[in-house]
């Protein structure tokens, strides 16, 4: 799917956007702002960039909170025909203003639920069809993701302890079972003596 080269202004009358265009598969993304996610459209880059207002609008319907707004910063062609990634962020509105922390942990509560259940964004169909594959690139304290159990866990371990895996958070989610196998196997432990939470460090 060849990239739009072409930026188009981006008028709105609730919020002025910080939304970026002309994106480069070979381009570094790097993010300004302390709230990032993203999610995929069946639709190329060329047709999203025709109603990126509407795109931002919508995702702010579903997941805005007060002082903020949405911004498109990408559009990411993925290696699947007419697949479009699209990264955006959360950022405060006006300027200077402030997202409450009562706020942020709704928010991350939303973002949470999108993850592990694999819901969509309730966007215009007509426009957008349905989303899929929701992301947490960033957030600020991170974000832990408790995976269904299937063992009764005890209200204080006895010892805890982390590690980092290089993999997005929904890659690892599906296999919490096998790797709580492997740790169990490790550590010589009963099967209701391991659990496991994930973790989506700041970047």
């Amino acid at each position: 799917v060849a990239v739009t080269k072409r930026c188009h202004s981006l008028p709105h009358l609730w919020h002025r956007s910080v939304a970026k265009c002309g994106w480069e598969p070979n381009m570094p993304m790097t993010f300004n702002t302390d709230i990032v996610a993203s999610f995929m459209l069946q639709k190329t880059v060329s047709e999203l960039n025709e109603s990126i207002p509407k795109l931002e609008f919508d995702i702010y319907e579903e997941i805005g909170i007060p002082n903020s707004t949405v911004a498109v910063n990408f559009l990411q062609p993925s290696g699947a025909s007419n697949w479009t990634n699209v990264i955006f962020s959360v950022v405060p509105y006006p300027k200077y203003s402030t997202m409450s922390s009562t706020w942020l942990s709704i928010l991350r509560s939303h973002f949470m639920s999108l993850v592990v259940q694999q819901s969509t964004l309730q966007l215009t169909e007509s426009l957008f069809g349905n989303s899929s594959f929701f992301e947490v690139l960033k957030f600020p304290g991170g974000i832990t993701i408790i995976p269904p159990q299937a063992a009764f866990l005890v209200q204080k371990p006895y010892a805890s302890f982390n590690f980092t895996l290089n993999f997005p958070i929904d890659k690892v989610q599906d296999k919490t079972n096998e790797l709580k196998d492997q740790m169990r196997a490790g550590l010589l432990l009963d099967t209701n003596e391991v659990g496991a939470s994930l973790w989506l460090s700041s970047i």
